[in-house]
């Protein structure tokens, strides 16, 4: 069993060493003035098994490791590229920065209005409602979903990057958390990666299930840092740190943020470690230089068409979502009286209330916990739900929370163990405090870390089989009912564009958006060879979730 947990998490870290040196060996190219190839991603495949082949030093386990990493590399571009995006800001601004990538884009000497107008100008057809997005975001997302693209000629297989992050974090939580509870770090696992903001986001070019996934990586390579126990080599943690470090940072600002939370009070109770083993001196200096490099890759180079960017032309390295003349993305997206509400009253509302998107309506209402209605499972599919978005029992799972954790809090004798679980504890109750959104679930990730916890504490010290079935049950069927239906409808409706898209191949269309300028469709049409005219003009018919009106363009023979 140990050379089977050896290789899966070396699999984890092989996949995160292949996405880490792509996003980084594209931004030095960048750098460089060197737009996305062909061979980015096949380079760094190639320099992350020669690395992984001296981590390993054992040809057998190498081979397998390589193997099973390549399958999981395959399955999910294979799945991403079959299912359409169906979610709104997937088809705007995040597959349209990727398309433009993916045909050129540099975005450290070029800005998106330039690119698009040398590019890809349409005449009477505004091409430029998200180029303030694409300038200013963290790009870490777009850059590798542009190298898959680049690669299979299908932007939908940018999507690979969810299944390969949420593989990655079950391989950590797993590997690590078996020599705390054994196989039942399995269901931990599980719990920790089909959280309900991956469930919801996981067929969309949504950021926030990538933030969450990378937040729960980095959160355990912490862990694993600070546990004496764990007996993998220093460095390696540290790798598996670094690598994320690099990415999480670059993924979305406010994820951004959680991560140097999160990883400087983790950092300090290491060297406060190290002071009581009489280390402090030689780990800062390791610690100090070791940052150094990180931050430069971080900030300076995958970074620099963002962060240094944005504070050269704006003051502001966060431009334009804080600062001067920063956008307002959230008050017309929250219920109403919000507005006059605290950080803690929003929370309690954003916690209690029936599971609700504010989509058709700014009312609401509070709900009695792990009750639930028909309409609220529907709800708690939306890929960006506003209210209890962490699912129908979410409100009575953090409440089952608190109490289990004040039991285990006074009952414990586990000194190490419960300093962790209070410096997570105590770091999201900071971030709650602090974040304005933390109402909503897909802007604070790391409140979920309360189920997790609760998962953890009833495999580890709960007795009671019922109790512990019970519990565990309701938190799978939370996220379960979220994955299933996404999971339908996206192959269900991915079926129904692939005939139509093939039915269109190689001939012209004239299309008009229905919801929206989701330009980002424009890149389905080019990779189907479907030509297209933009116009306002009404159409007969509707495809890509209804999002497209097209008819065709008759040939004059006929």
């Amino acid at each position: 069993m140990k050379d089977k947990l050896s290789i899966i998490k070396d699999s984890g870290i092989y996949l995160l060493l292949i996405l880490t040196i792509t996003l980084v060996i594209t931004s030095i190219l960048f750098i460089l003035n060197i737009s996305i190839t062909k061979l980015n991603l096949i380079i760094s495949i190639i320099l992350s098994s020669i690395i992984l082949f001296f981590i390993q030093k054992d040809k057998k386990k190498f081979i397998k490791t390589i193997v099973l990493s390549l399958i999981v590399l395959t399955a999910s571009t294979l799945i991403s590229t079959y299912t359409f995006d169906r979610s709104s800001d997937g088809n705007t601004y995040h597959k349209d920065a990727v398309g433009n990538l993916y045909l050129g884009w540099n975005p450290v000497y070029e800005s998106s209005e330039k690119f698009v107008d040398d590019n890809l100008k349409i005449d009477n057809y505004n091409m430029h409602d998200y180029d303030i997005w694409k300038d200013h975001y963290a790009k870490a997302n777009w850059i590798l979903q542009a190298n898959f693209y680049k690669l299979t000629d299908n932007i939908e297989s940018g999507k690979a990057i969810n299944f390969l992050f949420m593989y990655i974090l079950f391989t950590i939580s797993f590997t690590y958390f078996y020599s705390k509870i054994g196989v039942k770090s399995l269901v931990l696992a599980l719990v920790i990666t089909f959280n309900p903001i991956t469930c919801n986001q996981l067929y969309t070019f949504y950021n926030d299930q990538l933030g969450t996934s990378l937040l729960f990586i980095l959160i355990t390579s912490l862990l694993k840092i600070v546990d004496k126990k764990d007996n993998e080599n220093i460095k390696l943690k540290f790798l598996y740190l670094f690598l994320t470090f690099i990415i999480i940072t670059n993924i979305k600002f406010n994820i951004m943020g959680y991560g140097l939370v999160f990883t400087f009070i983790f950092m300090l109770y290491y060297l406060y470690q190290k002071y009581k083993d009489k280390e402090f001196l030689k780990t800062f200096k390791k610690l100090f230089i070791s940052y150094l490099i990180v931050f430069t890759i971080s900030f300076g180079i995958v970074g620099y068409s963002t962060y240094i960017k944005n504070f050269i032309d704006h003051g502001n390295p966060f431009f334009p979502v804080y600062g001067e003349n920063s956008e307002d993305i959230i008050t017309a997206q929250q219920p109403k009286d919000f507005v006059n509400k605290n950080v803690l009253e929003k929370l309690f509302y954003g916690t209690f209330s029936k599971v609700n998107n504010l989509q058709d309506s700014k009312e609401y209402s509070l709900k009695i916990p792990f009750t639930f209605t028909l309409d609220e499972f529907k709800q708690s599919m939306a890929i960006d739900t506003r209210l209890s978005g962490f699912g129908v029992f979410s409100s009575g799972l953090f409440i089952l929370s608190i109490i289990t954790l004040i039991i285990y809090l006074k009952k414990s004798n586990e000194k190490d163990e419960k300093v962790n679980i209070l410096i997570l504890l105590g770091i999201n109750l900071l971030l709650v405090l602090i974040i304005s959104e933390s109402w909503w679930a897909r802007y604070n990730p790391n409140n979920y870390l309360l189920i997790i916890i609760l998962t953890y504490l009833l495999l580890k010290y709960c007795n009671k089989k019922i109790i512990n079935l019970l519990i565990i049950s309701l938190i799978t069927f939370n996220s379960l009912i979220i994955l299933l239906g996404n999971t339908y409808y996206s192959f269900k409706e991915s079926y129904k564009i692939h005939n139509n898209f093939n039915k269109l191949k190689d001939k012209e269309i004239n299309i008009s958006f229905n919801l929206g300028n989701m330009t980002g469709i424009i890149y389905n049409l080019n990779d189907f060879n479907i030509n297209y005219n933009i116009n306002d003009k009404d159409k007969d018919n509707l495809t890509y979730y209804k999002y497209l009106n097209y008819e065709e363009v008759k040939n004059e023979k006929e």
